[in-house]
């Protein structure tokens, strides 16, 4: 079914949101916030002219998440997270343990994404990523950070830290500024461009990812 709700509301609590459309309007004044708490969710959507200062449930596997205006998206914790998010402003951290196949896309940066087991199938566009931190094994990674090299800023990095604590597979991380520290237990068909413009229409496809021409 769908809850609509024209202006705005600060707390959304339910047990389950199955086959549901959630729209939140806009908020009647800046101190104005959504907090979400939900156990499951299924093939249910969430959209939100409000900035949501968190997210809280059990299984997000299968949600759609959106904010419109210039609405932030400052916490989400979940055991497992999927599903297509698409954030108008900022996003702060992302925590949970299973992610499986998730998009997040934003106009503005993300502070830090976070899981605590294996992953596949994580599809990030920002204009930064601060932390990227998979504990476990990650596979099908792309990444594409879009926040431009400023020279008069040398400690300017558009990711911070890029970690896998075990085995990472079908990587790639494309990064128009630079990337400060990459590390992992091991890395297979990974491909990391920093400093790479890539509104400028650079095929990254073109350049070598030989690891022989270090040799």
């Amino acid at each position: 079914g769908l809850v609509a709700v024209g202006g705005s509301i600060r707390r959304i609590n339910l047990h389950d949101l199955q086959g549901a459309a959630v729209s939140v309007g806009t908020s009647a004044s800046e101190e104005d916030v959504l907090r979400i708490k939900v156990n499951d969710a299924a093939n249910a959507s969430l959209v939100s002219g409000m900035p949501i200062r968190s997210i809280v449930a059990r299984d997000l596997a299968a949600m759609a998440v959106t904010t419109t205006g210039n609405s932030d998206l400052t916490t989400v914790r979940a055991a497992e997270l999927g599903g297509v998010w698409s954030v108008a402003g900022d996003v702060g951290t992302v925590r949970s343990g299973v992610i499986d196949n998730w998009q997040l896309s934003t106009d503005g940066d993300i502070r830090r994404v976070q899981a605590s087991e294996d992953v596949v199938g994580i599809d990030i566009s920002a204009q930064s990523l601060a932390y990227f931190n998979m504990r476990g094994a990650a596979s099908d990674l792309q990444i594409e950070l879009d926040r431009a090299h400023d020279p008069l800023h040398a400690n300017q990095f558009a990711m911070r830290s890029f970690r896998i604590g075990g085995s990472g597979a079908d990587i790639n991380v494309q990064s128009a500024s630079s990337i400060r520290q990459i590390s992992a237990g091991t890395l297979s068909n990974a491909a990391f461009f920093a400093g790479i413009d890539i509104g400028g229409g650079v095929d990254t496809s073109a350049l070598s990812v030989d690891d022989s021409i270090f040799e």
